[in-house]
């Protein structure tokens, strides 16, 4: 019992999760509203009389239907709250989804106390062991072997039929009545009508997200509607580590004419197949014309989409690049999508090409090779986990495997959007032994460094034979950010001393 209302719990913040962005958040506000339901549910089965096995059958009966829609309501939740409440997501969020927490988690309170009075001869020490042993197994085993298979969606539906089943278990130990029989002939057809509407309401609350209709009046409802229903769904995918989406042109072209494909991870954007150039002949020409001769050894942290691949394979100085990304399915997805796969031209599948399918962390830690460039293509630090990517720690291993003229580019957003992100990496940097630094970028903003003391400059005839004209305006320097940074004191981000950052996100 225990291990199904936990699992409710684990995924209802991942959902919430999903839909704020913010995982503290979501865990803390989903976690308090789970116990509190708790306590509640528990303080009521004192003042209820004596339950008896009906009593419980229905509690579970119960609570399998509620938890098996959590997903499935949030989902309606989020899709409202941006309808209606554009400006006041969270607020809209918070409030539609914690009551629905709470109230699961009411009869999670109420399942020891039945138990206890239901078995006298069993002792209320094993009643509590088994249950705590089973709230264990759900905080292991919902988010290592379910959700990276079967999502949140997939997962739910069967803590479900798990609760179901459960509850079926109880008809041998009471004699039923029509009432009860009735009972588990609706909850099964919930259950079953739930089933087979599940896939289309998943793909229905994805294309919502990405086309991000508000409310405009009661009469554009139906348009809103249809042309929700005209569009081609996007292509998700749940990895152990993140969603990926690939996104149609269409859901931005009612903002941005002319949009390509676009691939977000955790919703967050990362790049448009049309705009795409603009950010990887940026980041890898910019580098390279700062390295003292053409780069011969090359390092990729992350950028398992491979699309800096083709613009490092113009120097035929190249003698091989590893590529390290965590997500092996990112790194599957950029060979077998025939997008993807164009975008690249293939290039993952180079002799040239060594990838490296571990924690970027690690590696740098555990390997001995050294590089002369090292591009830092890396989600922005939006968690804590992130963050650690963008420590002193890291830079500082980094670092050691960067010959002593070697470049380090990695992309940030630039002060104006987060002073305080941007002076803490800039410090951090400082610390872990780069003598140098210097940022660019008009559009798509980045951070060049060097354990070297020369000044980085760019080479722009040397760059104008590279890259296209979005690239070149791109180049534009923001070095005073960078002094003035450097001028203002600030803690750098450490692994012992971890910082969240806040507006991170990319934009189109």
């Amino acid at each position: 019992m225990s291990y199904c209302s936990l699992g409710y719990q684990q995924l209802a913040a991942l959902t919430l999760y999903d839909a704020t962005g913010d995982f503290v958040s979501s865990q803390a506000f989903t976690l308090a509203a789970f116990l509190t339901g708790m306590g509640l549910g528990a303080l009521l089965a004192e003042r209820r009389p004596p339950p008896g096995w009906h009593s419980l059958l229905r509690l579970e009966f119960a609570l399998a239907i509620l938890g098996m829609f959590t997903v499935g309501y949030f989902h309606l939740v989020e899709m409202l709250s941006r309808y209606f409440l554009p400006t006041d997501l969270n607020l809209g969020l918070f409030a539609g989804t914690l009551p629905w927490t709470a109230l699961f988690g009411a009869m999670t309170g109420l399942e020891v106390p039945y138990l206890l009075t239901l078995n006298p001869k069993i002792s209320e020490g094993r009643i509590l062991g088994w249950n705590y042993f089973g709230a264990l197994l759900a905080a292991v085993t919902i988010p290592t072997l379910f959700i990276p298979f079967l999502d949140v969606t997939g997962t739910v539906l069967v803590l479900g039929a798990l609760n179901l089943l459960l509850a079926a278990s109880l008809f041998p130990m009471i004699r039923a009545s029509v009432w009860d029989t009735a009972l588990a002939t609706l909850v099964a057809t919930c259950a079953i009508a739930w089933f087979s509407i599940e896939p289309t309401w998943r793909e229905t609350h994805l294309k919502w997200i990405y086309l991000k209709p508000q409310f405009h009046g009661w009469n554009a409802i139906g348009s809103d509607l249809h042309l929700l229903s005209q569009l081609e769904s996007p292509i998700r995918k749940r990895t152990a580590y993140q969603w990926i989406d690939i996104v149609p042109p269409e859901f931005i072209e009612r903002i941005l004419p002319d949009a390509g494909y676009n691939l977000y991870l955790d919703r967050k954007f990362q790049f448009s197949s049309l705009t795409h150039h603009r950010y990887h002949e940026a980041m890898v020409h910019g580098a390279a014309s700062l390295t003292p001769l053409p780069p011969r050894r090359v390092l990729i942290l992350g950028g398992g989409d491979g699309l800096l691949l083709p613009e490092l394979f113009k120097y035929p100085e190249i003698e091989y690049i590893d590529l390290v990304e965590i997500d092996p399915n990112m790194i599957k997805l950029a060979k077998e999508n025939p997008r993807l796969r164009a975008l690249n031209q293939n290039a993952l599948n180079d002799p040239r090409v060594r990838v490296h399918v571990m924690d970027a962390f690690r590696f740098l830690r555990e390997g001995t090779d050294r590089y002369d460039l090292v591009l830092a293509d890396l989600p922005y630090p939006t968690s804590y986990d992130l963050s650690l990517l963008y420590t002193v720690e890291f830079y500082s291993f980094l670092r050691r495997r960067l010959e002593p003229e070697g470049i380090l580019v990695l992309d940030f957003p630039p002060a104006e959007r987060s002073p305080t992100a941007f002076s803490v990496l800039v410090h951090s940097l400082r610390q872990a032994g780069f003598k140098s630094l210097h940022a660019y970028g008009a559009e798509e903003p980045f951070v060049a460094a060097t354990p070297s003391a020369r000044p980085l400059t760019f080479d722009f005839p040397k760059i104008e034979r590279f890259v296209g004209n979005q690239a070149l305006l791109n180049m534009i320097s923001r070095q005073p950010q960078v002094e003035e940074a450097l001028a203002s004191p600030v803690n750098v981000n450490s692994i012992f001393s971890p910082r969240l950052f806040q507006n991170m996100e990319k934009r189109l």
